[in-house]
């Protein structure tokens, strides 16, 4: 037999009441706590939830949220579209390989002078990465989370 319980007892995750608000908390425990990847991670998650959940819909979601990153990605590989690479490259490779994939990386906004995505080359290492701004892009999700929430 199952439990009842009160309505007022259930918490409901994807309540706007709720939904923004542990979005943020989660994020700024991560961030304050110095756990980027695990931050960058939850974004890239988060993004896929807003964008309902497939590459179709994360596509467009990137270009129009993230125009600056979706740029700078597309100037450094220009064989496909900024949201293209940021989906295969971070979003995959973070939330299933706990990183970014093979020569792609996260830095700091100091390491990318600023800009949302930079190339860098490893001394002895003749291959080049494209780093992402962690810095940018939590702003930018921020941000990004204000204008999206219910008002009261």
């Amino acid at each position: 037999m199952a439990i009842k319980i009160n309505p007022d007892q259930v918490y409901l995750i994807r309540d706007p009441a709720h939904f923004y608000d542990e979005i943020l908390k989660d994020l700024k425990l991560l961030w304050d706590s110095g756990a980027f990847s695990s931050a960058v991670t939850l974004i890239v998650c988060f993004i896929d939830a807003f964008a309902g959940g497939s590459k179709k819909n994360f596509l467009p979601f990137m270009e129009r949220h993230f125009p600056a990153l979706c740029a700078e990605l597309l100037a450094l590989r220009p064989r496909k579209t900024g949201a293209t690479t940021f989906y295969d490259e971070f979003r995959n490779g973070m939330a299933h390989l706990r990183g970014p994939k093979t020569g792609y990386a996260l830095a700091r906004d100091s390491e990318t002078r600023g800009k949302h995505a930079e190339e860098f080359e490893i001394e002895g290492d003749t291959s080049r990465h494209i780093g992402i701004s962690v810095d940018r892009l939590y702003d930018d999700f921020l941000s990004l989370v204000e204008r999206i929430r219910p008002r009261p």
